[in-house]
């Protein structure tokens, strides 16, 4: 069973989902491989953060993507200039957010 507390809906506060096995071995399979992943992206960032490309990947298109999010996360990051996958984000290989000369917004 899965349980959920402290939910803000009083409806919601105590709510006990009944979970198949199978059901539990895939999340268990899905979980196992995302931690597999983000500790070689770990590693390889601290091998050589230049390494690592930028964004997140769709899992529906395996696309490199930013969303609203990561977007102003990307703002402040020195390798935003850099950054590929931010730079097609943007539009403008001559963007003013990854113009590293453009002093007034650095």
């Amino acid at each position: 069973m899965l349980f959920y507390l402290n939910e803000e809906d009083r409806e919601d506060q105590l709510l006990a989902i009944p979970l198949e096995k199978e059901l539990l071995d895939e999340a268990l399979s899905w979980t196992i491989a995302q931690v597999k992943a983000l500790q070689r992206t770990a590693c390889s960032f601290q091998a050589d953060p230049l390494s690592v490309p930028g964004g997140s990947v769709d899992p529906a298109t395996g696309s490199r993507t930013i969303s609203a999010t990561l977007k102003q996360q990307c703002t402040t990051c020195g390798r935003r200039f850099d950054c590929q996958s931010y730079a097609e984000h943007l539009g403008d290989p001559a963007h003013r957010d990854i113009d590293i000369r453009d002093v007034g917004k650095n």
